[in-house]
């Protein structure tokens, strides 16, 4: 049975590590965080460093928050470089710049080891019940022995060819997802400043375009502003940035990205890092004033 590393164990990549051991796979895991790393202690195979996990592994899976992360992990001799080895597999589930995928490719490749794109579309509790969307590009013949793994909590894997192109589609569908989110915050604001039945309107807003929002947020959740968190506000940010920035490599114009950036960002200067991205919802609704009420017209 060959070993399964994971560097990352928070938000989506815990539970990525939670279906990768409930699946019964030889899994030595690996964190930044020792609070993260603690959560697993007791329940799993845990290294000693991100070094001591890409040796002991066969595919090194890595799901971490921060791109630049991912990049200098993958490049530097205190990072996995120095570990690679013939035949080894590095797929990265989370969010890169999509133009960072042939450089590490290439970087990998000196050392004999195999890089894949293969990032997770899905919030937390489709990860957890094994749902998520993930796709995949890179080596065919690594795709086929990533397979079974990705299975392990994807629903749904999308093979897009040899060509890295996995992580420039995982951007496109945030940014879509951020536009939805932005889309309804500015319906909500208005239904509910002209006096509509918010309750009402949820179901109506489900019945036209479907009860989830993107990453499996329910729109009645949205609207209300209430569930959980199934992909941070944060996140999110954080992947509209990245396809801003291989927008502008590939002079592509998006100029609602950007808006939708800004707003983002701004939601997250409140405090809605923390919060699930459809707190955009809510953020957009305070933008706007309180209703005052109608006075009468006095009699002259």
């Amino acid at each position: 049975m060959k070993t399964i590393g994971l560097v990352g164990l928070e938000g989506p990549a815990a539970k990525v590590a939670e279906r990768l051991l409930g699946a019964g796979h030889d899994v030595v895991l690996w964190d930044p965080s020792k609070r993260a790393r603690d959560a697993f202690k007791g329940r799993a195979e845990l290294a000693e460093s991100v070094r001591d996990a890409a040796q002991r592994s066969d595919i090194l899976l890595m799901m971490l928050p921060r791109p630049r992360e991912v990049f200098d992990l993958c490049t530097t001799s205190q990072g996995i470089y120095d570990s690679m080895r013939p035949g080894k597999i590095v797929a990265v589930l989370s969010a890169i710049l999509p133009s960072h995928s042939p450089q590490l490719a290439e970087k990998l490749r000196r050392r004999g080891a195999v890089f894949m794109e293969a990032p997770v579309v899905g919030g937390m509790d489709e990860i957890a019940r094994g749902s998520a969307l993930t796709l995949v590009s890179g080596s065919r013949s690594a795709y086929q022995e990533l397979l079974e793994v990705l299975r392990s909590f994807s629903g749904r894997v999308y093979y897009l060819g040899e060509g890295f192109s996995a992580m420039s589609a995982k951007l496109a569908i945030s940014v879509m997802a951020a536009a939805y989110a932005e889309a309804l915050g500015e319906a909500v604001a208005l239904a509910s400043r002209s006096g509509v039945d918010m309750k009402a309107f949820a179901q109506v807003v489900s019945s036209v375009n479907g009860g989830r929002m993107p990453f499996g947020v329910s729109v009645e959740d949205a609207i209300a502003g209430s569930g959980g968190v199934s992909v941070s506000l944060e996140a999110l940010l954080t992947e509209l940035r990245l396809a801003i920035a291989s927008a502008e490599e590939r002079n592509v114009s998006m100029p609602a990205a950007g808006l939708l950036g800004g707003l983002y960002t701004a939601a997250l200067s409140r405090g809605s890092g923390e919060g699930d991205y459809s707190s955009i919802v809510r953020f957009l609704a305070e933008l706007s004033p309180p209703r005052e009420p109608r006075r009468g017209r006095g009699r002259v």
